[in-house]
């Protein structure tokens, strides 16, 4: 589960389906469930609920993918800190349907996640690169599982959300503060600046010594 200034995100490992399935019609759904309890403490077992999917889980399969479930306010992540998910329980489902190459017909793989197996502030990391060589890409499968830290803040998406529309307040209360500050300098000020400018013209019209003289010069003979 990785999150940027915008958004949390939870990925799913990369799919290598190269001997199972034709990229055609490849479709993956993914199902949480998880025990929740009432408000009178009562547990009401294992309740499911569909995680929506970038793409709505349509993939093109042609190179190993990694899918994202973005955590936004339908989400049922979306209250989830760091220190949540150590607490939680829950199992996460993965359901992948495609055509064999071999026979033709449907087939679906399934896997599971547990929240145990879920970490906080990780990443895959890319197996595809460019040989110059061969002019392809090449995917390096047995790196599929190779995961890498990255900065992801602590807290819930819901929180992080309330963080920025609080700084986005402040900084726009700010802006605010600033134009009124320099329309009442400017108001303040307008008087004086139209009396500059009268006494500017005034010494112009008058022509006072030393503000604009001409010299004739006359060469004299010897």
């Amino acid at each position: 589960l990785t999150g940027s200034s915008k958004n949390h995100l939870l990925r799913f490992s990369p799919v290598d389906t190269f001997n199972l399935f034709l990229s055609i019609d490849t479709k993956l759904r993914a199902y949480i469930f998880e025990d929740k309890i009432t408000a009178e403490g009562e547990k009401t077992g294992k309740c499911q609920q569909r995680l929506k999917l970038e793409c709505n889980g349509r993939l093109f399969l042609i190179m190993p993918q990694t899918v994202c479930h973005y955590i936004d306010k339908d989400s049922p992540f979306y209250d989830m800190s760091a220190r949540d998910l150590l607490e939680r329980r829950f199992e996460i489902v993965l359901s992948l349907t495609g055509v064999s190459r071999h026979t033709g017909s449907s087939t679906q793989v399934r896997t599971s996640y547990l929240s145990t197996e879920i970490l906080w502030g990780h990443r895959f990391l890319n197996v595809i690169t460019y040989d110059r060589k061969k002019g392809n890409y090449v995917a390096d499968v047995d790196r599929l599982d190779e995961i890498e830290q990255v900065d992801t803040a602590l807290c819930s998406a819901q929180r992080l959300d309330e963080i920025l529309a609080d700084v986005h307040d402040a900084l726009e209360k700010d802006s605010f503060c600033i134009s009124s500050r320099l329309e009442e300098f400017n108001e303040e000020h307008e008087d004086e600046t139209y009396e500059g400018l009268e006494m500017k013209e005034t010494l112009k019209d008058e022509n006072l010594p030393g503000s604009s003289r001409k010299f004739n010069v006359t060469k004299v003979d010897e």
